[in-house]
């Protein structure tokens, strides 16, 4: 944010001249997003800014490369939630998700639409934790 306001215009040109993969590899680190195929993706997670994680259908016309048809929506929904059901937790067979729940299950008023399509309700919270899944470095310090 401090460059992008203290830059002229020829100054980001020519950083971004300069350095063509920092953008790139900066949001690739904070969203996950840029290495996703868009034109074969029907939902998605956004772990990094949802918590509990959420899960949203690319839809055509609400997405900038939505390929998921309002026909196929619901079905699509249906199927996520049958397949999420069926995760257990291997050592005690428990449903890793409680329940799933449909945006306009508990998201009401003018901005339910923005809200994402399906709410995982996860199991207790000291049997997990939420990380990034992009790998981290760890530095010894002496």
């Amino acid at each position: 944010m401090f460059l992008r306001s203290n830059l002229s215009s020829r100054q980001k040109v020519r950083l971004a001249a300069l350095l063509p993969q920092l953008r790139l590899k900066t949001e690739s680190f904070y969203t996950s997003f840029t290495s996703i195929d868009w034109s074969q993706t029907k939902a998605y997670c956004s772990e990094v800014l949802a918590s509990p994680p959420s899960i949203w259908i690319n839809l055509k016309g609400r997405k900038p490369h939505g390929i998921v048809d309002d026909s196929e929506y619901e079905n699509l929904r249906d199927e996520i939630i049958t397949k999420i059901s069926e995760l257990r937790d291997p050592r005690t067979g428990e449903p890793v998700i409680k329940r799933v729940l449909r945006r306009e299950k508990i998201f009401h008023g003018s901005f339910a639409a923005e809200a994402p399509d399906l709410n995982l309700d996860w199991w207790e919270a000291s049997h997990f934790m939420t990380g990034p899944a992009f790998p981290m470095i760890r530095m010894n310090h002496r």
